[in-house]
């Protein structure tokens, strides 16, 4: 700045000895022309002077303006990252909830992020003036985090103790190693889970563990007393154990629908006729020879039935039915032929 002071100085008294030079010789020459020339003379140094101080000055000042522009930016970039860090802490918080309940209370507020433009920024020309203020405008840009379109309600809807037993009886059938720990644990959540607990009791029989399967179709009937797929467990269980009077009276508690129990009502025949009790056994034959008319077995233990009630005749004809029927083992059809002989010599 000195050296400038010194040049505008040096300059000023130049000037001012240019001046009085000039008027001397107004002084001493006195014509039009020589006025007029002189006076051209000092407004083009007064020109040259406020240039060379307008550019001087002129630079000056776009330097401070650059910098405070710099300055703007900066701030910028710091609110900038407040807000990044804001909406990061919002959007944290939200995962945080987990599967509690969204209301409007804890939504995240609306964060509002402001950017700068990026212009670039023109310097002035050094051999130009500055003949106008810059101005630096900086376009603001919101930049919102968008809500939800909708309030998650999430409910927890614990699941019930019947579903979680049928779950575990679906895993007994995948995974046979663990079967009766799986079905005795689906059991202990639902007893009236049937399924399983005849899936229980045959594989207790599969194992020969009887008193485990009688055991477990118990506890089946202290809830479910008629049903009849445990009473007829309970009558099998009861003949594998020699007991085929107790496994008759099971059997005849109670009297479901024939059509869709052939089993049960064929199990009853045959311990009844076994057990001499041959009216009701030729009973029970009878309807089930109404259902399955061609399937020999039930021919067979009516034909047997009749002829020990006395009559042999119709014995005989049912005998000659059940030889064409089907179903019979070799064994069987051998003593029909032997029946056959009998009652026609």
């Amino acid at each position: 700045m000195s050296v400038i002071n010194k040049m505008l100085k040096d300059l000023e008294q130049q000037q001012q000895a240019e001046i009085q030079h000039a008027r001397k010789n107004i002084v001493t020459n006195n014509s039009p022309t020589t006025k007029i020339l002189w006076l051209l003379i000092l407004v083009i140094l007064i020109l040259l002077a406020w240039n060379f101080r307008e550019t001087l000055f002129g630079e000056n000042k776009n330097n401070e303006i650059v910098t405070k522009v710099e300055k703007v930016e900066q701030i910028a970039e710091v609110i900038k990252l407040d807000s990044t860090e804001k909406a990061v802490a919002e959007n944290t918080s939200r995962k945080i909830l987990g599967n509690d309940e969204i209301t409007a209370e804890n939504k995240p507020e609306k964060i509002v992020v402001k950017q700068p433009e990026n212009k670039p920024m023109v310097a002035p020309e050094k051999d130009k003036p500055l003949n106008k203020k810059l101005s630096v405008s900086k376009e603001i840009h919101q930049q919102q985090i968008t809500e939800p379109a909708e309030i998650i309600t999430i409910t927890k809807n614990p699941i019930s103790p019947e579903l979680r037993a049928r779950n575990l009886w679906k895993q007994a059938e995948i995974h046979p190693a663990n079967a009766e720990k799986l079905l005795q644990e689906a059991l202990s959540l639902s007893s009236s889970l049937h399924g399983a607990r005849l899936q229980l009791i045959a594989l207790f029989v599969s194992q020969q563990r009887m008193t485990l399967a009688e055991t477990t179709v118990d506890k089946g009937l202290l809830g479910f007393s008629e049903n009849s797929n445990y009473i007829e467990w309970k009558a099998r269980l009861r003949i594998a154990a020699n007991d085929s009077q107790v496994a008759l009276q099971w059997l005849l508690k109670t009297q479901p629908e024939m059509e869709t129990h052939i089993n049960y009502y064929g199990l009853q025949a045959g311990v009844a006729s076994q057990l001499s009790h041959h009216e009701k056994a030729m009973e029970t034959y009878t309807g089930l020879v109404e259902v399955q008319p061609q399937h020999g077995p039930w021919l067979l233990g009516l034909a047997i039935s009749t002829e020990k009630l006395g009559q042999k005749q119709r014995a005989l004809n049912i005998y000659k039915k059940a030889q064409s029927a089907e179903g019979l083992t070799p064994r069987a059809q051998l003593f029909i032929q032997q029946k056959l002989d009998k009652l026609e010599s």
